[in-house]
C-alpha cells in the first residue's frame, strides 16, 4: 500500500516482507520512501540493519524501519530503529529504548 505523506510517497510494508526484494521492486516507481514496522529479535539484529539498507541501495528510495524495543514472547527486542537515504547512508538511528528518530527526506 501507498500514501502521500506531505508530498512523499510512502510504501508500507512488515518486518517479514523484507525478505522479499521483488515485493519493493514492484513499488519502486511510485516509492519516495518505505516504511517498514517490525518485531525483528535482537538475536537477528545484523540482518535487519543489513536488509533495511540493502532495500534502500536497491530501489534508490527513503528506508524507515520502526522496530519493536523489549520483551515478549521469550525473545528480546532491541529496537534498532534507523531512517537511511537512497545511497544506503544512515541519517538517524537509535537502539535499545524507546526514542524518536528525524531527518529530511
Amino acid at each position: 500500500m501507498t500514501v502521500v505523506v506531505g508530498g512523499v510517497r510512502v510504501s508500507m510494508f512488515v518486518c517479514y516482507d523484507l525478505r522479499f526484494a521483488d515485493e519493493f521492486w514492484r513499488l519502486a516507481h511510485d516509492t519516495d520512501a518505505y516504511l517498514v514496522v517490525a518485531n525483528w529479535p535482537a538475536k537477528r539484529r545484523l540482518h535487519w540493519s543489513a536488509l533495511l539498507r540493502a532495500r534502500a541501495i536497491e530501489n534508490q528510495a527513503y528506508v524507515v524501519g520502526v522496530n519493536r524495543v523489549g520483551s515478549g514472547g521469550g525473545l528480546d527486542y532491541c529496537g534498532d530503529s534507523t531512517i537511511i537515504a537512497p545511497l544506503g547512508e544512515v541519517l538517524a538511528t537509535g537502539a535499545g529504548g524507546e526514542t524518536v528518530l528525524l531527518a529530511d527526506l
